[in-house]
């Protein structure tokens, strides 16, 4: 099965617990999940910040992020032990008024279970100017990722 999740936000806040409570429940059934960036830290912040066991099925994720959010990426990776094929695109925050002087960083204390047994397939997907933890990502994946065949990199930007 496969999970489309497209959140168009009116304001920064547009649902409710109830909702983010029906996400989850239909998450924990699928194996294709294509998300956009909106909704993740309140899937977590749900989940009280921990794994979100309801991803164990999931062997494909296709994710929006935006670079505040690649801080959930390593709970998200531990969250999805079966995970084969990860795309992920970096996206712009159209809710941040000022731009912060240190980025957040993804930062990995362990290696999750997806990139030891079960991860093939990472793309990497840029369209907004340069992310200063890119390399460091990359690198952690390309280190970590035992079984990993092929890694794809789109880091096509233009001003316009």
């Amino acid at each position: 099965t496969k999970l489309d999740i497209d959140v168009v936000f009116i304001s920064h806040r547009t649902y409710d617990s109830s909702m983010i409570h029906d996400i989850i429940t239909d998450i924990s059934m699928v194996k294709e999940l294509v998300i956009n960036n909106g909704i993740w830290k309140d899937i977590f912040l749900y989940s009280k910040s921990g794994p979100v066991q309801q991803f164990r099925n999931l062997s494909s994720l296709n994710a929006e992020f935006t670079k505040s959010d690649l801080e959930l990426l390593p709970l998200i990776l531990e969250s999805c032990p079966k995970l084969e094929s990860l795309t992920l695109e970096l996206v712009k925050d159209q809710y941040m008024r000022h731009e912060k002087k240190k980025e957040p960083n993804a930062m990995f204390s362990t290696v999750s279970q997806c990139l030891v047994s079960s991860l093939k397939f990472v793309e990497w997907k840029r369209s907004i100017p340069r992310y200063e933890g890119e390399i460091e990502l990359i690198r952690y994946l390309l280190k970590n990722s035992r079984i990993l065949e092929k890694l794809r990199l789109d880091i096509s930007y233009s001003q316009r």
